[in-house]
């Protein structure tokens, strides 16, 4: 009787779960304030030739408008889909989801040091984190249970009902009139739009390149599994004909002072460096060590390594050529 009910208990979960997976994705393109399903959107209402995914990294410092002009193409055809605290994750949620041809298209990817920072504390209060919401709607189950632990990984499979309260209600107020309008692109970050949310940003001292470093460099964690997805994610891109670039965004130098500063930290971001050496063997590598590097100074920047409007629009004109020097850009 007992394995009955729980042959019973099995067999239901796994219905739901089946049921779930097969509702989850139509029900969570209905949320027009995930971040997934906005780039989503974004990205199937145009063509581009070049995308870039990454974090608030990428999403300070590329603009497109600057570098489609310098490379002689037409705005529409550059997204930038990057976003505050994604990771090499959620471009692949963009990827897989994503209902758009990736051929001929040039996929640049951020790679800086906390991509590879396996370490589950949160950056700013240096507490362990809740995984991403977002990651937890869209991603799969190999992928979950390779970021969670395999507990939450399961319960966030056995009971999709969590996973769709938020398109859930989204949905409702779809059908009521009530809710948001899709927008048009990607929204610019705040500071680059407000000039007193700038300078809130620049008087936090959170924000300030020693201070930040010992938060995101803190218990600094070699994560194979996160390297093992970036090397999928690329694989993955060229199988379906898109032409991948790996960038490294220009940091202030004493982010990584605080690194060196340690030996067993120092030790775990050089088994990282040696891993992207080794992947720039195979994948084009444009790296920045340091602002001047990319012909930046103090004055285009925010904190340790969010570019203002101004570092942003200077950045990309100077992407924009490094790019163009690959000779792997797609014709106009």
């Amino acid at each position: 009787m007992a394995w009955k009910t729980i042959g019973l208990a099995v067999a239901t979960g796994t219905l739901v779960a089946l049921v779930g997976s097969l509702v989850t994705k139509p029900l969570l393109r209905l949320d027009r304030t995930d971040d997934i399903a906005v780039r989503l959107h974004v990205l199937e209402r145009h063509q581009p030739t070049m995308v870039f995914l990454g974090s608030s990294l990428f999403h300070a410092g590329i603009k497109p408008t600057e570098l489609a002009q310098a490379l002689g193409l037409q705005p529409e055809q550059v997204l930038n889909l990057a976003g505050p605290s994604m990771s090499v994750w959620h471009a692949d949620a963009i990827v897989q989801n994503a209902n758009a041809s990736w051929d001929q298209v040039t996929v640049v990817l951020e790679l800086d040091p906390w991509y590879l920072n396996g370490n589950q504390w949160h950056p700013l209060l240096h507490e362990p984190r809740r995984p991403d919401e977002t990651f937890e709607r869209w991603a799969p189950w190999r992928h979950r249970v390779a970021v969670d632990d395999l507990s939450s990984a399961l319960a966030a499979t056995a009971l999709p009902v969590l996973r769709l309260r938020r398109p859930l209600v989204a949905w409702a107020r779809l059908a009521a009139g009530t809710g948001p309008d899709w927008p048009d692109t990607v929204p610019l970050p705040g500071y680059h739009l407000d000039e007193d949310e700038l300078e809130r940003r620049k008087a936090d001292e959170r924000f300030a390149p020693r201070e930040i470093s010992t938060w995101h460099m803190r218990d600094y964690q070699h994560s194979p599994g996160r390297l093992e997805r970036l090397e999928g994610l690329i694989a993955d891109l060229r199988s379906r004909g898109a032409q991948p670039i790996l960038v490294m965004m220009p940091l202030h130098p004493t982010y990584y002072d605080y690194v060196h500063a340690d030996p067993q930290r120092d030790a775990e971001y050089a088994t990282s460096a040696a891993a992207i050496e080794q992947l720039a063997e195979t994948v084009p590598l444009i790296r920045y060590d340091d602002p001047a590097s990319a012909g930046l100074t103090s004055a285009d920047y925010v904190d340790y390594g969010h570019l203002n409007a101004q570092g942003g629009a200077r950045f990309s004109r100077r992407l924009a050529t490094d790019l163009a020097a690959t000779g792997l850009l797609p014709s106009r």
